[in-house]
C-alpha cells in the first residue's frame, strides 16, 4: 500500500480533529505525522500505522501520558533515572508515544531513562526494534521482554 493510504493519516486527521489543543495534543498530532512521514507505506509497519483501531489507542496512549507526563514534570519529586513499564503493551503505542515525546520534551527526556514494554512473546516486534533505532536519535530507549 502507498503510505498516504495508510490509516495514519486518518487518524492523525482525527486527532487533531476531535481532540482539544493545547501543548501535548499538539505534539502528539505532530508525532503521528511523523510516524506517517517516516513509515507509512512500510511493510513492516502496515499492522502498527495501518491498524483499524489505530485512533483508539492513539486516544488511549494520550490520557495515560498526559497523566503520566503531567505528574513527572510537575508533581512528581523524580529528577532523573525514571524507568517507565509499559505492561501487556500491545502494539506499543503508549511506549512508542512516549518515547517520541520525550524526544520533543527535554524536561521530559532527562527523567525518563528508560521505557520496557512488557507483552506475549509472538508478537511482531519489527516496529520496537525500527522505534529504538530512532531512539538514538534523541528519543528514550525502548526496552522489551515477553510474558
Amino acid at each position: 500500500k502507498n503510505g498516504r493510504t495508510f490509516g495514519i493519516w486518518k487518524a492523525a486527521q482525527a486527532f487533531e480533529k476531535d481532540t482539544p489543543p493545547g501543548p501535548l495534543a499538539d505534539d502528539v498530532t505532530a508525532i503521528l505525522q511523523q510516524w506517517g512521514q517516516r513509515w507509512g507505506g512500510e511493510a513492516q509497519w502496515s499492522s502498527f500505522l495501518n491498524k483499524a483501531t489505530l485512533l483508539h489507542e492513539v486516544e488511549e496512549a494520550f490520557v495515560a501520558v498526559g497523566l503520566l507526563v503531567d505528574w513527572l514534570e510537575h508533581k512528581g519529586r523524580a529528577k532523573s533515572n525514571v524507568t517507565v513499564v509499559d505492561l501487556c503493551a500491545g502494539k506499543g503505542t503508549f511506549s512508542i508515544l512516549l518515547s517520541c515525546l520525550a524526544a520533543r520534551r527535554p524536561t521530559l527526556r532527562s527523567i525518563i531513562s528508560r521505557i520496557v514494554m512488557v507483552e506475549k512473546e509472538s508478537l511482531n516486534w519489527y516496529h520496537i526494534h525500527a522505534a529504538n533505532e530512532e531512539a538514538s536519535n534523541g528519543h528514550v530507549a525502548l526496552g522489551f521482554g515477553a510474558e
